[in-house]
């Protein structure tokens, strides 16, 4: 009887924890304000920030640039662990050069601190900062 009580409670804590881990991320859903500060390790380049603004939800948590070249790119593989979600990219370098990159959003409710690491056909690489802002509901 004790058994039988002991394997309920464990499994009753064990449904619990994935229905708190389902809820994702702390985020408010809506319009994102996300600026990007792009970086090259050994090289000095600089590049200006830029800014842009981005609907995200729970359903689509990776933010998407707007700089050209980027629609080559398609994210694989994200997932989501408490208030991080990570992802990998895979592009097809015909335009910019870059081939694959990793990336990573932490969410802090109406802010977001994240990276996007992007390698190149020539083992060049490049790093983007993105930090982000909740500035209202997104527009339809």
């Amino acid at each position: 009887m004790i058994r039988q009580w002991m394997i309920g409670f464990v499994a009753f804590f064990a449904l619990l924890s994935l229905a708190w881990a389902g809820d994702g991320p702390n985020i408010k859903e809506g319009l994102w304000e996300i600026t990007v500060k792009v970086h090259t390790p050994g090289l000095e380049l600089h590049f200006p920030p830029f800014t842009n603004t981005q609907c995200i939800t729970k359903a689509d948590l990776v933010p998407q640039s707007s700089q050209p070249g980027a629609e080559s790119c398609k994210i694989k593989d994200h997932k989501v662990s408490g208030n991080t979600v990570t992802w990998t990219m895979v592009c097809d370098g015909k335009e910019s050069g870059y081939t694959s990159g990793t990336g990573n959003i932490t969410y802090a409710g109406e802010t977001l601190k994240g990276e996007l690491v992007l390698k190149g056909d020539n083992d060049s690489t490049i790093t983007s900062n993105m930090t982000g802002k909740y500035i209202g509901p997104c527009k339809k």
